[in-house]
């Protein structure tokens, strides 16, 4: 609408990939000793409880790399295929998000991407006129020091998507709407599909 400025947030896609499963691997599964896991019909989580003995994972205990290279095959497996699953948002085109959910294209006039993001909110501000002083500084959540040691840890899953192209390939194409429509460049091995 006129005298508005469209504003959108991005994030890198592959990192906002691999932190939206820690995100919901977290939620999903790991839970206090003797708890039942939920959503066991989920390929992803049954290959995940079948792996864990049956249960929820123990927050103190460190997945191994054998368990998450099954565990995240199967999850991006499952995404691939749009399985529905709790949390599967974090998973969503950030493209979907900004677009307004429908089938005709909202214009962005500003993009702020969480890489730059305290540039892009300095641009922001001039954008808008505003030179008041900060009195709301951005803050640092739920980095991955913050997460239970059963979470699988970025380099862990960096580890295996850098050592199994053909699953870099397949997020990829998961995310490609992003890299194409907000300007991210391409992971090396990953290919645009044509």
């Amino acid at each position: 609408p006129p005298g508005y400025l469209q504003v959108g947030v991005v994030r890198e896609p592959l990192g906002r990939f691999l932190s939206g499963f820690q995100e919901v691997y977290a939620r999903a599964l790991v839970k206090p000793a003797g708890s039942r896991c939920p959503h066991r019909h989920v390929p992803w989580i049954k290959v995940a409880t079948e792996g864990l003995g049956g249960g929820c994972a123990a927050a103190e205990t460190p997945p191994s790399q054998a368990f998450v290279a099954l565990v995240f095959r199967q999850f991006v497996s499952d995404v691939s295929c749009s399985l529905a699953f709790p949390n599967a948002q974090h998973m969503l085109s950030q493209s979907l998000f900004l677009g307004g959910n429908t089938s005709t294209p909202q214009p962005i006039d500003m993009l702020l991407r969480l890489e730059t993001l305290h540039d892009d909110i300095e641009a922001f501000k001039k954008a808008v006129g505003y030179d008041q002083e900060e009195v709301c500084p951005l803050g640092r959540e739920r980095i991955e020091g913050d997460k239970p040691r059963a979470v699988p840890t970025k380099r862990q899953l960096r580890q295996l998507v850098d050592e199994n192209p053909r699953l870099l390939q397949a997020i990829c194409d998961i995310l490609i709407q992003d890299y194409v429509c907000l300007g991210y460049e391409l992971p090396n091995g990953c290919e645009l599909q044509t």
